[in-house]
């Protein structure tokens, strides 16, 4: 219940004092009326005010409120980021550990292949004994005894044709005889080419060096020990290949980083 307030008489006029009481129905109205004192009674005044009051406080608790939701947002925004930066890093050691074991079965795979020589180019024919025309090959090539230097030779199934041939060496140093000589025989005139056996991985990533090389200017890419290796020209350094990451310090060009390592 308000308090009682005095009407306003005005000059010439005998009003008696009456006291104003307000009903529920003076505050049901949401509608914004500008305030005109002039046509107003003390009653309609005092309505008016309460009804300004009331919705001012309505204001000032939907505002606090919606501090309230803000920080309670802001609270879940930071714990929502807090572990997010949780599951980086364990997507991190756990990528790191993935690839730790694939470069271990990398090299398991490449030291399972470190003796063999791989033979490209020598036509295939039906009934053929492909050790025997490995060893014809070593005798062309003059290599001393070289039907006691195989272990066993197969072709393997590929989609080119002739099918490569696949020979398990005695060891390393047989291995490297035999591609020196293919190479000082200058067998790629005859298109036969003799070279280290490398792993799947290694060798996309060889045969994508020596496409960056060419785009890059980059003399020489070579094989030794079933490692990658380059040269820009006859008077720079020998790198090591493992990776195409190993490729970003000598050009501008972007690499394909997604290549295998060693």
């Amino acid at each position: 219940m308000a308090p009682s307030v005095k009407n306003p008489i005005k000059k010439g006029s005998q009003k008696k004092k009456e006291a104003i009481v307000f009903s529920d129905d003076d505050y049901e109205s949401d509608e914004t009326v500008d305030i005109d004192l002039d046509k107003m009674n003390t009653k309609e005044i005092v309505k008016k005010i309460y009804r300004k009051m009331g919705k001012y406080d309505e204001m000032l608790l939907t505002i606090q409120q919606l501090k309230l939701t803000v920080l309670e947002n802001k609270n879940d925004i930071e714990m929502l980021k807090k572990k997010l930066g949780e599951k980086e890093t364990e997507n991190s050691k756990l990528k790191k550990r993935v690839d730790q074991q694939d470069n271990a079965i990398g090299d398991i795979n490449q030291r399972q292949r470190l003796i063999n020589i791989v033979v490209n180019g020598i036509e295939e024919k039906k009934g053929e004994n492909v050790e025997e025309i490995v060893a014809q090959l070593g005798k062309d090539l003059d290599i001393p005894d070289a039907e006691n230097q195989i272990q066993v030779a197969h072709r393997v199934p590929s989609a080119t044709t002739p099918s490569p041939i696949v020979v398990r060496m005695l060891n390393s140093k047989t291995r490297d005889v035999w591609v020196k000589a293919a190479r000082d025989k200058k067998l790629r005139e005859k298109k036969i080419y003799i070279n280290e056996h490398l792993s799947p991985r290694n060798y996309k990533l060889f045969k994508s060096v020596k496409e960056w090389a060419k785009e890059n200017r980059h003399k020489y890419v070579w094989t030794k020990d079933c490692r990658i290796m380059m040269r820009k020209d006859d008077n720079s350094k020998v790198k090591f290949i493992k990776s195409m990451d190993d490729l970003s310090s000598d050009s501008g060009n972007r690499v394909n980083t997604r290549s295998s390592r060693f």
